[in-house]
Parts: C-alpha cells; structure tokens; sequence
C-alpha cells in the first residue's frame, strides 16, 4: 500500500533511500486520506484493508 503523503527529514532521508532513489525506511510522518462519505468510507476501508492483507502474505 502506498500511503497518499509521507515526510522525512533531510537528515534522515539518506539514510531511507537505496542507491535507486526508493524509500526503504520508515518516514517520519505518513498521512492516508479516506473520501467524506459512508458508501466512500467503505469503499476506502475495503480496499485498503485488501491491500494490507496482501502485502503480509
């Protein structure tokens, strides 16, 4: 999953990128967005708990 924002520091950004420029640490601050809305709200909370269940596995 890939969360809408992520933020690092400048002092720690190095240390979270390989030599391809991918983030491989953990920001220090991650922001998802979830749509206004019930049948949004669902729909977001689905999908993304979808998502979730396929990367552990």
């Amino acid at each position: 999953m890939i969360p809408d924002v992520v933020w690092a520091s400048n002092g720690r950004l190095p240390l979270l990128l390989d030599e391809a420029g991918h983030l491989t640490g953990a920001p220090e601050l991650v922001i998802e967005v979830l749509s206004a809305g019930i049948e949004n709200e669902k729909r977001d909370r689905e999908l993304k708990t979808t998502f979730a269940i396929r990367l552990r596995n």
